[in-house]
């Protein structure tokens, strides 16, 4: 598989992105690509990590900046829906809502406290594991197959706690959640983002094997673990 990057007015935009649950913003469209010549330095292998230009950050390569920025995206929709779930328990008792009395009940507040203490561990993960690979490409070494292992394992739980935490805000958001606004948009989007094939099933079993290093010869791909010659 490789990347050819070229002009969009060469391409026939098929659409197909108008009509989904969420994330509708990422524009991320079909389009396919009829006798378009694509010259030899406007292409590269899909896994990628020397950079012909900018910065240290493009030597993370393409499924290394995904990792990143989709971990940064999960964090962020579950900052935002305990946000506004919080900014709702503050408010009066009002007939959209089902958080009642004035800031919830008991279990309320324990599962919210429970929600924050979740999404900041899911947070520190990310954060550990990019730091590590920050600090390696730094010194000017390749990421090596443990530190991918973890930064996918990061955005694979951080994807999978804010989707528990999307329900937890829309479960208790009742009619208020139902209607236009950041908690339906929140739930709408992180469970698009579960969907995302950088966070399915088999990049976790393949994790889970590097991590009881039986990947020996092995590194990580697009999808998973592959030889490494």
């Amino acid at each position: 598989m490789i990347t050819l990057i070229t002009p969009v007015e060469q391409l026939e935009l098929r659409g197909g992105w108008d009509d989904v649950v969420g994330l509708r913003a990422t524009g991320s469209i079909d389009y396919a690509a009829r006798d378009v010549f694509v010259p030899r330095e406007l292409v590269h292998p899909h896994t990628a990590d020397v950079a012909i230009q900018g910065g240290e950050l493009y030597r993370l390569g393409v499924f290394g900046m995904v990792t990143l920025l989709h971990s940064a995206w999960a964090l962020g929709v579950g900052r935002r829906a305990l946000d506004a779930l919080a900014a709702l328990a503050r408010e009066e008792e009002t007939r959209k809502s089902v958080i009642a009395p004035r800031g919830g009940d008991q279990a309320f507040r324990e599962h919210f406290a429970r929600a924050e203490g979740k999404l900041r561990a899911a947070r520190t993960f990310v954060f550990e594991s990019q730091a590590s690979i920050e600090a390696t490409i730094s010194a000017g070494e390749p990421m090596t197959t443990r530190q991918v292992s973890l930064a996918r394992l990061a955005l694979g739980h951080a994807t999978a706690t804010v989707a528990e935490i999307g329900t937890f805000a829309y479960l208790s958001g009742g009619g208020t959640a139902l209607r236009p606004g950041t908690l339906q948009r929140c739930f709408r989007d992180i469970f698009t983002g579960t969907q995302h094939i950088g966070t399915a099933p088999a990049v976790l079993h393949d994790v889970g094997l590097e991590l009881l290093d039986l990947a020996d010869g092995r590194r990580w791909g697009r999808l998973g673990l592959i030889d490494a010659g």
